[in-house]
């Protein structure tokens, strides 16, 4: 596996870890991936790495930017 889920769980903030898994952040990475594999250019086995790896760092990051802006209370209600 490329980044292995308690890999990426380390990375995740403690308060968010409730919140958000390694699991989740995965499985949306693996399906991106499939979903983008033609789009992939050749750069052997290390680049496929960091091509997934990239994309589960990028994933980890929206579904942190959704925690925090769930929190966020609508301004339209204000």
């Amino acid at each position: 596996m490329v980044a292995s889920s308690f890999e990426l769980w380390r990375s995740i903030a403690s308060r968010y870890q409730a919140l958000v898994t390694a699991d989740d952040v995965m499985q949306v990475t693996y399906l991106e991936a499939v979903m983008r594999l033609p789009t992939f250019t050749s750069g052997g086995i290390q680049g496929f790495v960091a091509w997934l790896t990239r994309l589960a760092e990028n994933n980890l990051v929206d579904a942190v930017r959704a925690m925090e802006a769930a929190k966020r209370p609508d301004p339209r209600r204000q």
